[in-house]
């Protein structure tokens, strides 16, 4: 089956939209969402957040957040709302109806650092907050499930880091003054530095000529510092998410917000039966990606959850699993379009239950 017959497509009519959607390079956060992207699904404005609306339906600039007093909601494309089906109907917006508008800071493929360093450069537009809600988990596991994905056990880890990167390098190239001259540059770059990443006798030929490059290491190689190993991943991404959430609680103190940390609901995490249509998106995604069931089931869930709850606990961060709220749910609502990623159903849903739970 090809991409484009996934069952996701036929279900739910708004995911082309999202896959349409590409991003855009900023420095320390390395990509935001696609900025001033428009379709009928999904809208971003010039900082690559999502278009939202006040209760009276009025669009809610960020810039216009001063006065007033707001809750704000980081994390990856869950919160955004990927596969919803309007800008008006993502977990945020459909916490904003309870009296307070909430921010949707969601950025898709974001780590927790990345949640963090959006946290970091946006509120500053934002003086009065009430409520910081992280609603995360995912991405941290499903991180550590990819053999593509380099964990640096001192820095994290990024989906899509090349890519990212020759985003970034791209953007740069852009302010050269001949489109000829760019190219040709572009490719001598990629040529020398895959002949110097694959040719020892390259990189010894060049030590001679460097003492930088001569003193790299004594083996010739490129220092790289990879963790294998499922468990090793997560455990490694779980040791810098401590300083994150320790870096969160001082945040939260200093700025006199109350913080809690949402671990998200996911198939197989939560009790909940699956009705046939989340079934068929599910067993597709595992066909393409079998990796996920090494995060996806109910054992990895208990310990990870366990982790992430008292490191929340030493840092004095409320902890709530949102995969509570699913389990009461029937087999018959379709609340998941994947894994991980919510329908409009499944928002107004998971809105409703954090809301009778944790009182926002």
């Amino acid at each position: 089956m090809s991409d484009k017959l996934h069952p996701r497509y036929r279900h739910f009519a708004s995911h082309q939209d999202y896959v349409k959607m590409g991003s855009s390079y900023r420095p320390f956060q390395m990509y935001v969402n696609e900025t001033d992207y428009v379709s009928g699904s999904a809208n971003t404005d010039g900082h690559g957040l999502r278009v939202q609306h006040k209760q009276n339906g009025v669009i809610l600039d960020l810039e216009s957040c001063h006065y007033g007093i707001y809750d704000i909601m980081v994390g990856g494309s869950s919160v955004f709302g990927v596969d919803a089906s309007s800008d008006c109907s993502t977990l945020p917006a459909c916490l904003s109806r309870g009296g307070i508008d909430c921010l949707n800071w969601g950025i898709r493929g974001a780590g927790s650092q990345q949640e963090l360093h959006a946290f970091l450069n946006f509120k500053r537009w934002v003086p009065n907050i009430r409520n910081v809600i992280i609603f995360s988990g995912v991405n941290l596991c499903s991180l550590a499930t990819l053999p593509s994905v380099m964990i640096y056990p001192d820095q994290g880890a990024l989906f899509s880091e090349e890519h990212y990167l020759n985003q970034a390098l791209g953007g740069l190239r852009s302010a050269a003054e001949h489109q000829i001259f760019r190219d040709k540059l572009a490719r001598l770059s990629r040529r020398a530095i895959n002949a110097y990443c694959r040719n020892s006798w390259i990189r010894c030929l060049l030590k001679q000529f460097s003492p930088k490059l001569r003193n790299e290491t004594r083996s010739g190689q490129i220092p790289l510092r990879n963790v294998t190993g499922f468990s090793k991943r997560v455990q490694s991404l779980i040791n810098l998410l401590k300083n994150e959430l320790a870096t969160w609680a001082s945040l939260a103190c200093g700025m006199n917000f109350k913080l809690t940390y949402i671990l998200q609901p996911a198939i197989n995490w939560t009790r909940k039966p699956l009705s046939s249509v989340e079934a068929e998106c599910f067993e597709e995604d595992v066909r393409l990606y079998p990796e996920m069931l090494q995060f996806a089931n109910r054992d990895f869930h208990s310990s990870y959850a366990l982790m992430i709850s008292n490191i929340c606990m030493k840092n004095g961060i409320r902890f709530f699993d949102a995969n509570q709220c699913f389990d009461i749910s029937s087999s018959s609502e379709t609340l998941f379009t994947d894994v991980c990623h919510l329908s409009d159903q499944g928002n107004e849903f998971l809105a409703k239950g954090l809301m009778e739970a944790l009182s926002f």
